[in-house]
């Protein structure tokens, strides 16, 4: 053997670790020390003692692949901060190999500054368990290596040697990024729900205020007859009373009282209607783009609805383009699969249309975002707009049974995405 090659050369070895082959033919692993005997200068014999660690070597195998197989974040770390091991979870969600991590200080890894967390405000779990010795929580922002943000659920506990002090401590790592994105959308159903309720009661109640002011006026013009200015008011009441029931419309479309009438349609067919709209919606200066799906979708759905929320969504991209852009909109189906469903506000396990819609203009920030499908929320200029196209939008995709989201950024524009559930029917489109 190699090793014992060594000491019949005056070499001394210590504590090392090597394979021996028992008298029943098993490879065990041992550790120990070796060196060698000489008389009169000469080598006599080599001594050494060893143990059998093969049934530890086996449980650290075992604790090994059990941490690697962990969907949890894990490292262990010393009192410097400094990375002592990482499993392959939490190399995953750094992005970053473990040879890059290990070694390093967990401050520079997770959170990309220059001093420990807890110097720059955060309430660190790793610091906290070091001084009081007891486990910790606490909910932190790392960022991976490309500086997207990643909400993760800390838990550390002390590692203590056999006099009880604590020489490192572990540290799991939950993300929780897709668990407080459903819990953000959850709160914002429940407010859409709400303000739902409260438009359709004033909607209800204007309207049979409406009704009247309505019935005096066709009555005055009636009594009137002939021409003068008495009956241009009763005219001009008329008319006024006409808007304001579209716009009642438009509330009761967002609170989702007001009926749709599902039949089934060909998806690209409402792509086609809208496209002969776009070139007068969209001026000159915006490239247009559209792409149908690839081959013949039928969804049961109201086709004047469907058309008149691509008809909104275009006038909104027009508005934030006014120096021009590229809006494009597109068609396809989608399977969402088991992590895409739990990340969602989905209902339903069936196939999807997903329709987007996007522009290159000037984008929102999160707060816009979190209040664009509220009624009478808007940021347009005083008489460009009442708030009430994007919440229309989404009372009708509601009443399909669909999901409307959005992404954006400001001066990076914005997409749309509308998923609308695909259900068999027996009938033929119209």
């Amino acid at each position: 053997m190699e090793l014992f090659k060594k000491v019949s050369c005056g070499e001394s070895i210590a504590h090392v670790e090597t394979v021996f082959m028992a008298k029943d033919g098993r490879e065990i692993v041992v550790e120990g020390n070796a060196n060698a005997r000489f008389e009169d200068g000469k080598f006599t014999a080599s001594r050494g003692i060893f143990r059998d660690i093969s049934d530890r070597k086996r449980t650290e195998e075992r604790t090994r692949n059990i941490l690697e197989s962990m969907t949890e974040g894990l490292i262990t770390v010393d009192h410097e901060f400094k990375i002592l091991s990482a499993n392959k979870a939490y190399c995953d969600r750094v992005k970053m190999p473990a040879e890059d991590v290990i070694g390093r200080y967990c401050y520079k890894v997770s959170h990309h500054i220059d001093m420990p967390c807890y110097k720059a405000g955060e309430d660190c779990s790793v610091r906290h368990t070091f001084e009081t010795g007891e486990p910790h929580m606490v909910v932190h922002t790392h960022y991976d290596r490309e500086g997207s943000p990643l909400y993760l659920e800390t838990r550390s506990s002390p590692v203590k040697d056999e006099q009880g002090r604590i020489i490192s401590v572990i540290e799991t790592l939950n993300d929780i990024t897709d668990k407080l994105k459903l819990e953000e959308e959850l709160r914002n159903t429940g407010k859409m729900a709400a303000v739902g309720q409260l438009s359709a009661g004033i909607a209800h109640d204007f309207n049979n205020i409406l009704a009247a002011i309505t019935g005096y006026a066709s009555v005055l013009r009636i009594k009137l007859g002939g021409d003068g200015p008495l009956l241009n008011n009763a005219e001009k009441i008329l008319a006024l009373t006409e808007k304001a029931a579209n716009l009642i419309q438009r509330l009761l479309t967002f609170s989702r009282t007001q009926s749709v009438r599902k039949a089934p349609v060909k998806l690209n067919d409402i792509l086609r209607g809208v496209e002969q709209l776009l070139p007068d919606i969209m001026g000159k200066n915006i490239e247009l783009k559209t792409a149908p799906v690839d081959a013949e979708l039928t969804l049961m759905a109201d086709a004047v609805r469907l058309e008149q929320v691509l008809r909104i969504l275009a006038e909104n991209a027009r508005d934030a383009m006014p120096q021009g852009g590229r809006f494009t909109l597109s068609m396809t189906r989608m399977e969402p699969d088991k992590t895409f469903s739990e990340t969602h506000e989905f209902v339903k396990t069936c196939p999807y249309a997903l329709i987007s819609v996007s522009d290159t203009g000037s984008g929102m920030d999160k707060a816009t975002m979190a209040r664009i499908f509220e009624p009478f929320f808007t940021t347009k200029e005083v008489g460009k707009g009442i708030g009430l196209g994007l919440a229309t939008a989404y009372g009708i995709i509601k009443q399909h049974e669909g999901y409307i989201d959005m992404q954006s950024e400001p001066d990076k524009g914005t997409t749309i995405r509308i998923y609308l559930p695909r259900e068999e029917s027996g009938a033929e489109p119209k």
